[in-house]
């Protein structure tokens, strides 16, 4: 689609839920389309969030907008999906349900058609080496589990609430696990046993720690330190 030069800026398209796929906020970049498309970025909220948590409280427009007027980050589609089954208004205890979502891997299961839509609508690089996801919080879980759907080079885990049964295997292909979390975080001490789960199967990661707890005072710096390293230029 002939998205590029519509737009000043970047644009955050809402994508309504249909034939079964959840509601989505799309960044497209106003830069020109390179060869062989734009980067994506699967970005996925956590379980209290929706598909405009990142653009409210990560504040995704203006970072990415930022980076890139700033000539530090190579243009970036980032996809952000509601990541559960229901909303908020067809459930009373909706954090129950949502958790129920998690543990049945609702979301895992639509994850596919969801990719085929909207990287039938947007000029998405195919190359593994320009594809990436991540998550906050429960949303880590779920970018964890689809990395090899998504064909993904990086897995961001932004204060990660993981599963051990979860946690991935050695592959042929195995993708850089970028880990972020607060010193205050009720989840460290998860993050450190993953952390070393990854170093004793030999799989690349890097772990940063920065000053905060679970919330949107880590998730919100994190992010434009997470895209420099994805899609940043040397300067």
């Amino acid at each position: 689609m002939g998205f590029a030069g519509v737009w000043a800026k970047g644009n955050i398209i809402e994508i309504a839920a249909e034939d079964g796929l959840p509601s989505m906020s799309v960044y497209y970049p106003a830069e020109h389309c390179p060869d062989g498309g734009f980067p994506i970025l699967y970005l996925f909220h956590g379980i209290r969030g929706n598909h405009m948590a990142w653009v409210r409280n990560g504040r995704v427009r203006e970072v990415v907008d930022s980076l890139i007027d700033a000539d530090a980050i190579e243009p970036i589609i980032i996809v952000m999906p509601y990541c559960f089954t229901r909303t908020r208004e067809d459930q009373t205890n909706h954090i129950f349900t949502r958790y129920d979502d998690l543990v049945k891997r609702r979301f895992e299961q639509k994850f596919p058609a969801l990719m085929a839509r909207v990287e039938a609508t947007f000029p998405i690089a195919q190359d593994y080496s320009r594809r990436f996801i991540a998550g906050l919080s429960s949303g880590a879980r779920q970018a964890l589990n689809l990395a090899d759907t998504a064909r993904c080079s990086v897995v961001g885990l932004l204060s990660p609430v993981l599963a051990r049964s979860e946690y991935p295997t050695p592959k042929p292909q195995i993708p850089i696990y970028w880990i972020a979390t607060g010193n205050g975080d009720a989840f460290r001490a998860e993050t450190k046993h993953f952390a070393r789960y990854l170093d004793e199967q030999g799989m690349p990661y890097q772990l940063e720690y920065v000053e905060g707890k679970h919330n949107w005072q880590v998730w919100a710096p994190v992010l434009p330190v997470f895209l420099k390293d994805l899609v940043g230029k040397a300067q």
